[in-house]
Parts: structure tokens; sequence; C-alpha cells
């Protein structure tokens, strides 16, 4: 078993020997798209709406995968078999392949499909029950936010600030509206009602998102698919945000503005349970499980 593996057009290999060619378009135009599951005891949690969702964003850039849905579940279920760790992190990418460097797309090429499996980077589980202290930016992102791709350096930017702010999060805001954050959805809570971005071209459908809203259902939570302002935000309730690596988990606290008593609230810690189930019941007890309720 190996700490991380990568496959690369065609073949496994360790993730140091994977190289791509230097006119990759992924390389010099951010020509492409990804997606990421996570695995837990070498079982993809909710692995259809990742490849759904990559289906998606590869047809809205007009790329074709040389491979099939059915034969991509297959290579990312090898790579977990070669993989140790309980909990695993499995990232797939499409570019557009090696092409001379013009700004239109190719006649001919080969599309690079890559699949990366790996320890994820640790999310201090003391976030979990303490919350996240964000910091607001302007969305400057392109207008298809819907489809991942590989053009992040707005949200990697904002993240480097935040973290500089002595921040953990960066949330945007468009025209007075809160969007979504660089990596994570964004939610409120106000008076018992969880709202969220509605699913737009403004927004990624994340995957964390669709599975909130199921279970706020299961739960007898109200929901809104609202856009709320910086000024809804501020005043809320309770504030919370997710992502496939991060799980549901409180927003404490928005450019030193404390949000309500600082604290988790009821509606936040209900979906934290909620979901923390629904993955142990697909597949078994998790890292999380020391954490849930310390």
């Amino acid at each position: 078993m190996q700490k991380s593996i990568a496959f690369l057009n065609g073949a496994f290999m360790p993730i140091e020997e994977a190289r791509v060619p230097i006119l990759d378009r992924g390389f010099y135009f951010g020509d492409g798209v990804y997606d990421v599951v996570m695995a837990f005891n070498h079982k993809p949690f909710a692995l259809d709406d990742h490849l759904d969702r990559f289906a998606y964003s590869s047809g809205e850039m007009e790329l074709s995968c040389p491979y099939g849905r059915d034969e991509l579940a297959r290579l990312i279920a090898e790579g977990l078999s070669q993989v140790e760790g309980d909990e695993l992190m499995v990232y797939f990418q499409l570019t557009r392949g090696a092409a001379p460097r013009r700004h239109l797309f190719p006649d001919k090429g080969t599309p690079c499909t890559f699949v990366m499996t790996v320890r994820p980077h640790a999310f201090d589980a003391r976030l979990y029950r303490e919350g996240l202290h964000s910091k607001l930016f302007d969305d400057m992102r392109w207008g298809r936010c819907d489809i991942k791709t590989l053009n992040l350096i707005p949200n990697t930017y904002c993240m480097q600030k935040a973290a500089e702010a002595g921040c953990d999060d960066a949330i945007f805001v468009k025209d007075g509206y809160v969007t979504e954050c660089a990596s994570s959805t964004m939610y409120i809570v106000q008076g018992g009602v969880l709202r969220t971005h509605p699913l737009t071209h403004a927004i990624l459908p994340g995957t964390t998102r669709k599975h909130i809203l199921q279970l706020a259902h299961e739960l007898s939570i109200p929901v809104e698919e609202r856009a709320f302002t910086v000024e809804e935000l501020l005043s809320a309730d309770e504030a919370l945000s997710s992502n496939v690596a991060q799980r549901p988990t409180p927003v404490v606290s928005v450019d030193g503005h404390v949000i309500a008593d600082g604290r988790m609230g009821p509606v936040t810690r209900a979906l934290q349970r909620a979901y923390h189930a629904r993955v142990v019941a697909a597949c078994g007890p998790t890292y999380f499980d020391a954490h849930i309720d310390g």
C-alpha cells in the first residue's frame, strides 16, 4: 500500500513521476475541469454526484473525456485500493490536452486525464466545534462559477489574503449579496430557516450542499434557496459553510463581527450530526467520529 498514487493517461504511477507536456492547455490556459470526492474506509462518498458534476463541467467546456463514467469509477476504485488510510481524497482532472499556444480550441488533440488519490490536507477538527473566522471579498470570478474549472486564481488569492488577516476562510460578495466561499457553500439560519444562494451561474452546485438541503428536509428544517445580503449574514442567528472535505462547519465571525453569540447554533449542530450519520451509513466509521460532539 502506498501513501498516494496517480493515474495519468492510461497508467498508474507514483505522483512524483506524473508528468504532463509543457504545451498542455491546462498548464498555460487553465483549460480544463476537475472534481474531488472523499473516500472513507476506501469507499467513495456520493461518487455519483461528483461524476454527474464532472460530466456537466466537461460538457459545458466542450471537453470529451477518453474514459466513460463506469471506467472512471473503476479507476477511482483501483486507485483507492492501492493507497493506505481510512480517509482519502480522490482528485480527477481533464484538460484539452497538448497543442500549440493559441486561444482557439485545437482542431485535433488528445485530452489529458489525471486522477490522484492522496490523504487530504488535515482540517482542524477544533473548527467543527469552535467555528470559522471569515473575511469578505468582492467576487471577482468569471461568470460561470457553476463550472468546476481549473481557473482558481481569485479563490486562491482571497484565501491567502484571508489567512494573512488571521482568518480561516474567504466569503465572496457580488452586488451586496453573498454568493459562496472560496472553496465552499455558504448558508445562514434566521428564525429557524436555512438559507443559501440558489443554483445559478454565480455559484458551484456543491455536492455537500445537495445533501445538506436533503437532510434539512428530513429534519423538518425550512429551506429557502434565496440570496442573502451581507447585512443579513451579519445579523443571522447562525452561519455555516460546507464542502466535500470540510462538512457542515459553523462560521462564528465575519470581518471581525461576531455572528450571534459566536458559538455553533442548534441547526448547524443538527445538520452536522445528520451529515455525519449519512457518511457513516454509506462508508462506515470515520475520523470525524471522535470530533462530532467533542
